[in-house]
């Protein structure tokens, strides 16, 4: 049920240790088919209309991201965060070969554009979101088709938006849940802030459709005691 070369390298790791300890091959092989994806890494979220979401949030540098992203052939991506300005070689080098579209969140936007053009990633194919992760699914769920899948892998820190990459996959999880459910309304969130700009978790609210209201009215912040 896991997904990545790497999970496969750490699951003969597993199995080797196993097998010199004298374990059992059946049950080993039994456990290894019931192993269920851990939450943080290429987690399965949803599947929408053929279209599976993972949450890789725990990929908080490029080299993590990279390992999912080899991972998919066909990939919408959503990166981004709080720069660590770590090289981004390795990582477009992969982007270019199976990113098809580019959701880029967060402070890093800026550098990781100029170097994703830099590497000839073609700018078309590239989506600023700002500083939301709701505006971020919402363009993975108009764009994204089957066999295509929707990746969170940042391949940067949270704390530009977020207490840490925990809360960062809280809001994409509810986001592409609840997206893909009421797509003619706004989904309405209770942020709940650690300062001005870093969201700790939310609470769902509820949902209300005006058309000439602006989605950012909708995701005001409040405070955790709700003053």
């Amino acid at each position: 049920q896991i997904k990545g070369s790497h999970n496969i390298e750490n699951a003969l790791a597993a199995l080797s240790l196993a097998f010199l300890a004298g374990g059992d091959t059946i049950k080993m092989a039994e456990a290894l088919k019931a192993f269920a994806p851990v939450e943080h890494r290429i987690e399965p979220v949803k599947t929408i209309d053929g279209v599976t979401y993972y949450n890789d949030s725990k990929a908080t540098n490029p080299e993590a991201a990279n390992k999912a992203i080899a991972t998919f052939p066909h990939i919408i991506l959503i990166a981004g965060g709080d720069d660590k300005n770590t090289p981004l070689d390795e990582f477009y080098a992969l982007v270019n070969e199976r990113v098809d579209n580019l959701i880029l969140v967060g402070d890093a936007t800026k550098r990781f554009k100029e170097e994703a053009l830099k590497h000839n990633y073609p700018e078309d194919k590239i989506y600023e979101a700002g500083y939301s992760m709701q505006e971020a699914v919402n363009y993975a769920h108009k764009i994204a088709k089957a066999p295509q899948v929707v990746l969170l892998s940042p391949a940067c820190a949270s704390f530009d938006m977020y207490e840490g990459y925990e809360a960062a996959e809280a809001f994409y999880k509810k986001d592409v849940h609840w997206g893909a459910s009421i797509r003619n309304s706004v989904v309405f969130w209770k942020p709940f802030l650690l300062d001005s700009k870093k969201y700790t978790h939310l609470e769902f609210v509820g949902t209300e459709y005006e058309p000439d209201k602006k989605r950012s009215d909708y995701n005001k912040a409040y405070n955790p005691s709700g003053t």
